[in-house]
């Protein structure tokens, strides 16, 4: 399953790419205050999926929230600063480990790697760059997508 995130909605899309249902609230499905910023499920950890919005973030497995939260993104992602406006999580291969990247208004991404083998939130390192391309007027989109 893959979801689409819009302003405080979001869409629930099937394999075939076929939209199951109407639209749904973003607050009244998942208990998070809404438009959110960016979500992302990590690859190499049972489907965590984390909602960011603001200066906080929300940890689901299956779908449902993880005691405990919201947490500080400063506190959980150590090293991460700023408003995120997107994540890109990206499967460890290989010996490349766990990364995600949070982009970030005016071209900026900051690369936060976990540590090998690991689904607690422990990381190796955080680097912020810059990016010089460019640029376009976009609309986001948010997609995770759900393991079966």
């Amino acid at each position: 399953t893959t979801y689409i995130f819009r302003g405080n909605l979001f869409w629930t899309i099937s394999q075939q790419g076929q939209t199951l249902g109407h639209p749904r609230s973003i607050t009244n499905v998942w208990g998070i205050p809404s438009p959110i910023d960016t979500v992302f499920t990590r690859c190499n950890c049972k489907g965590q999926t984390y909602f960011f919005k603001d200066q906080d973030y929300w940890r689901f497995q299956n779908g449902v929230m993880d005691s405990g939260y919201p947490q500080n993104i400063a506190a959980g992602f150590s090293g991460l600063n700023g408003k995120v406006t997107a994540a890109l999580s990206v499967a460890a291969f290989n010996n490349r480990p766990e990364t995600v990247y949070f982009f970030k208004r005016g071209g900026v991404y900051q690369k936060y790697v976990y540590q090998k083998s690991t689904c607690p939130q422990e990381r190796i390192q955080s680097h912020a760059y810059q990016v010089v391309r460019h640029r376009y007027r976009r609309h986001t989109v948010v997609v995770i997508q759900k393991p079966n």
